[in-house]
């Protein structure tokens, strides 16, 4: 099923994004239960690039106040921390598939940033490639998905404080001789 795209001038998606940024977590908790695959939905912007709400919550400057509590919420409303956007799913930053905050770029570009890291997987977030590639790592957590206050399955999630900018060897182009 394709998500909801909304344009990012659009009025809900402004407030969705400002309460995001504020951590303000009863006003995204509101605006998800009012608004029917808001979790899930996808915000366009002027260039034609799109972001999910679990992009936003880790966009610049990599931390905004209420993060992790906005993640589970979202997660737990419908949002596919997996999902592609722009019907693309790249290799993150650390070689594992998954999502980018916004578009793609250069692993070098994101040095020193504080990341979201999701995954279905606790092992994912504890690799010897996540561990090396950053200064610290927040504690590991834990969340369940429900749908209609059924469980769906387990998924994880921690803070990268400091990306070093390096990516994994697999994501590095091979050397000519």
């Amino acid at each position: 099923m394709k998500a909801v795209e909304i344009q990012d001038d659009n009025p809900l998606a402004v407030a969705i994004v400002s309460a995001i940024r504020q951590g303000d977590v009863d006003v995204v908790g509101s605006l998800v239960r009012e608004h029917a695959g808001l979790a899930s939905a996808h915000i366009r912007d002027a260039r034609g690039g799109t972001r999910s709400l679990l992009h936003v919550v880790t966009d610049w400057p990599g931390y905004f106040p209420g993060g992790p509590e906005i993640v589970r919420l979202l997660i737990d409303a419908g949002a596919d921390p997996n999902a592609a956007v722009n019907d693309v799913t790249a290799a993150h930053l650390f070689g594992h598939v998954g999502l980018m905050y916004e578009r793609w770029t250069s692993p070098a570009a994101e040095r020193g940033r504080a990341l979201l890291l999701i995954s279905w997987d606790a092992d994912d977030l504890d690799s010897p490639e996540v561990r090396a590639g950053v200064e610290a790592l927040g504690s590991l957590q834990e969340g369940e998905l429900r749908r209609d206050e059924r469980f769906v399955r387990r998924y994880y999630y921690r803070f990268a404080l400091g990306y070093l900018g390096i990516p994994p060897e697999s994501l590095q182009p091979p050397h000519s001789p």
